[in-house]
C-alpha cells in the first residue's frame, strides 16, 4: 500500500480561502488557486488554508533580518528552537519565542489620540444574557470586557477592581449587588470574561440590571456600563425539559465522559440518516480537533471525515497518527489547518459538524456557531460535546489556563440558550454529564 494522499473528495469540498472564488488544484507540496494564483503549502498532507494576509513566512523574515541567511538553515534552527525546551517555565520565552525577536510587535497598533479619547475605558465585547431568573435564586451570567484605560484591573490590592451590579424594581428602587472578582488582572489592551453572580430579587416582576465595574473606595464607572437590560424574575424559568442528566456518580470521569461523546455523534449521525435514508456518504467535520479528534476516535462506519483546526503541528501530528491507526482506510478522513473565522469549505458542505470542549474559547460563541451554520448541508446536525455547564470562578484548573494565556469562558445552560435564539439554532438533544459537561444537537430553525 502507497503512503497516505489527500482524498480527492476532501479537494471537491475546498475553495480558495484567498479569493472564494474557485477550486484549488494539488500539485505535490502544495494547493494552487486556479482564479487568483495564490498557493498554500501542504506538509505531512496536512494543507494550510489561510490567506497570504494571514501567514508570515517565519524563516523568511529571520532570514532578511539577519543578513539572508540560507532558508534550509533557518528552519533548522527554528525546528530546533521547537523541539527542545528549557525545564524551568519562566524562562522557556526566553528559550524558544525566537520569532517575536524579529518583528515589532506593536508596529501599527497604537491608537491614535482622538481614536483613544473616543474609546469607553471599559469596553462590552460579548454577553449571553438570559434574562430570566428564578425567585431569590444566585446564578451566575458572563460578561467579556475589554479594558482600555491604561490601569490593570485586578481584585486584590488597595483599591481592587470588581465587577457588580444594580437591580432597579417597578417601584424604582435601586439596589446594590454582590461583587464578583476578575478571575485575572486584566492588563491594558485585554480581553476576559468575567463571570458574575447575581442574586436574583426574591418577589417576581419585571426588572431592570446595569452591570458595572466598581473600584472598591472609589466609586461606580456608571458612565461606561458593560450591560443594561430587563430582567425577568418568575418561579420555574429555568427548567430545561429536555435535558438528560445520566446518572454518574462520583467525581468527574474523563474517560466516561469521552464515551458519552461517542455516543451523541452516533445519535447525530443516525439523526442525519433517518432523515435522508439515500444520502449515501455522511460527511463529518470537527472544528478545533486538535490531535485526537472525537469523530475519529468514536468513528461512525458510512462516513467521510475532516478534522480542522488553526494549529497546524497539532493536525500534523493527528494526521500522522491516523496514517497509523488506520493505514487501510485512508480514504475515509482527510485534515486541514485553518481559520473558522474564513473557512476554506463550500458552503453546505457537511452533514454534521462537531466541535468538542472548544466553542466556549471562541471570543464570540455566536459568531462561530454562525459560521458552523452556514458549511451545514439541508437537514444537518450541529453537536456541541463537552462544554461548560456549570461555572465554578474559583477552580484552580481554570485559573491556570487563564493564567497560561487560554480563553477559558464558563457558562451556564441558560446562557447557551441565549446562544442558540440568537443564531437561528435550536437543541434537539441536550445532555448534561457530572453536572458540568454539557453536550447538545442542534438543528437549524430556518
Amino acid at each position: 500500500m502507497g503512503a497516505y494522499r489527500i482524498p480527492d473528495w476532501l479537494t471537491d469540498l475546498l475553495e480558495c480561502p484567498e479569493c472564494r472564488r474557485s477550486r484549488l488544484v494539488r500539485e505535490d507540496d502544495r494547493y494552487t488557486c486556479r482564479h487568483c494564483g495564490s498557493t498554500h503549502p501542504v506538509v505531512n498532507e496536512v494543507p494550510l488554508l489561510m490567506p497570504a494576509s494571514a501567514v508570515e513566512d517565519g524563516a523568511r523574515l529571520i532570514s532578511a533580518h539577519l543578513g539572508d541567511l540560507d532558508l534550509a538553515s533557518v528552519e533548522r534552527a527554528l525546528g530546533s528552537a521547537l523541539r527542545f525546551r528549557l525545564a524551568d517555565p519562566w524562562l522557556r520565552s526566553e528559550f524558544t519565542n525566537i520569532l517575536d525577536r524579529y518583528e515589532s510587535v506593536f508596529a501599527g497598533h497604537s491608537a491614535s489620540p482622538g481614536e483613544a479619547e473616543r474609546r469607553r475605558p471599559f469596553e462590552p465585547v460579548a454577553e449571553y444574557f438570559n434574562p430570566r431568573f428564578e425567585p431569590g435564586r444566585e446564578t451566575f451570567r458572563s460578561f467579556r470586557i475589554r479594558n482600555n484605560t491604561p490601569h490593570v484591573l485586578a481584585s486584590e490590592g488597595e483599591k481592587p477592581f470588581n465587577v457588580s451590579y444594580k437591580i432597579t424594581g417597578p417601584n424604582g428602587f435601586e439596589t446594590e449587588g454582590v461583587r464578583s472578582r476578575f478571575p485575572i488582572p486584566l492588563k491594558p489592551g485585554g480581553e476576559l470574561t468575567v463571570p458574575v453572580r447575581i442574586k436574583a430579587p426574591d418577589r417576581e416582576g419585571d426588572y431592570r440590571i446595569s452591570v458595572l465595574i466598581v473600584q472598591e473606595f472609589v466609586g461606580w464607572y456608571e458612565e461606561s456600563p458593560i450591560f443594561v437590560g430587563e430582567l425577568r424574575v418568575e418561579s420555574g424559568v429555568e427548567a430545561t425539559p429536555h435535558l438528560i442528566r445520566p446518572p454518574h456518580k462520583g467525581y468527574f470521569d474523563f474517560e466516561e465522559d469521552l464515551r458519552q461523546c461517542g455516543l451523541v455523534i452516533e445519535r447525530a449521525v443516525d439523526m442525519v440518516r433517518e432523515r435522508r435514508p439515500d444520502a449515501g456518504v455522511i460527511r463529518v467535520a470537527e472544528l478545533a480537533c486538535g490531535h485526537d479528534p472525537q469523530i475519529m476516535r468514536h468513528y461512525q462506519p458510512g462516513t467521510q471525515v475532516v478534522g480542522f483546526d488553526l494549529c497546524w503541528a497539532q493536525v500534523q501530528f493527528a494526521s500522522l497518527i491516523f496514517q497509523k491507526k488506520w493505514p487501510a482506510h485512508d480514504d475515509r478522513y482527510a485534515f486541514v489547518s485553518g481559520d473558522v473565522f474564513n473557512a476554506p469549505f463550500k458552503a453546505k458542505s457537511f452533514d454534521v459538524i462537531v466541535i468538542s470542549a472548544a466553542l466556549h474559547h471562541f471570543s464570540n460563541t455566536v459568531e462561530a456557531l454562525k459560521l458552523m451554520k452556514d458549511m451545514l448541508a439541508p437537514g444537518g446536525r450541529i453537536v456541541l460535546l463537552r462544554e461548560p455547564g456549570a461555572v465554578a470562578p474559583d477552580d484552580p484548573t481554570y485559573i491556570r489556563e487563564l493564567t497560561n494565556g487560554f480563553n477559558e469562558q464558563q457558562f451556564v445552560l441558560p446562557e447557551y440558550e441565549t446562544m442558540f435564539q440568537r443564531t437561528g439554532l435550536r437543541p434537539i438533544y441536550e445532555q448534561l454529564d457530572f453536572e458540568c459537561s454539557y453536550k447538545t444537537i442542534l438543528v437549524t430553525t430556518d
